[in-house]
């Protein structure tokens, strides 16, 4: 029996995907400072939101946590769903005494590529208490720096933000040109991502 896990991230990304500096160029405007910089920075935040949840993944490193009721029954891996994965920051669990406990690192390791935390030769996970987010994972996925986005996922968010200043009011979206290069952007990336 698998056991349910949810998620969430609890600490936001310090970085954006992309610079003002890239939008402002992809928007044919001057890189000096101009009173549209706010509005384009939360275009790029609006935009960055969109590719997240089109694609659930995130743009850039973030902290999630990854929680559930109990360990996995037997030496199961425990699947993270977010990717890329860079590290695990801990993996925190009650114990039968509803005393909060650490794991110690030395039991686990974890596999970036598959996104699985997977128990070390002849250990085992601990007996957690079973109750609400009685297993705690925490971990970094995304992109580790801006410099580290894959350009795709950069372009993808540059044609977000580039569409709604063109068409500020969503007058001309439906099948427009931005969208449909932005859907198979999409597309691609959910393909080679479940593909992996």
């Amino acid at each position: 029996m698998s056991t349910p896990w949810t998620v969430r991230r609890t600490i936001p990304p310090v970085d954006r995907p992309v610079t003002l500096d890239q939008v402002k160029l992809n928007l044919r405007l001057a890189s000096r400072p101009m009173p549209l910089d706010a509005e384009i920075l939360n275009a790029i935040d609006a935009a960055t939101e969109q590719w997240e949840q089109d694609t659930d993944n995130p743009a850039i490193a973030a902290t999630f946590l990854h929680a559930a009721f109990a360990f996995p029954v037997g030496p199961s891996a425990v699947q993270l769903s977010k990717r890329p994965v860079q590290s695990i920051t801990e993996i925190a669990y009650t114990d039968q005494d509803g005393s909060p406990m650490v794991l110690d690192p030395s039991i686990y390791s974890l596999d970036q590529g598959r996104r699985q935390v997977y128990l070390q030769f002849e250990q085992a996970w601990p007996i957690a208490a079973v109750s609400n987010e009685a297993v705690q994972i925490s971990y970094v996925a995304g992109y580790q720096s801006q410099s580290t986005v894959p350009r795709y996922v950069q372009r993808a968010i540059m044609l977000q933000v580039h569409k709604w200043f063109i068409d500020p009011g969503m007058e001309f979206t439906e099948n427009s040109s931005h969208d449909i290069a932005y859907e198979r952007l999409v597309m691609k990336h959910l393909a080679t991502f479940h593909a992996a």
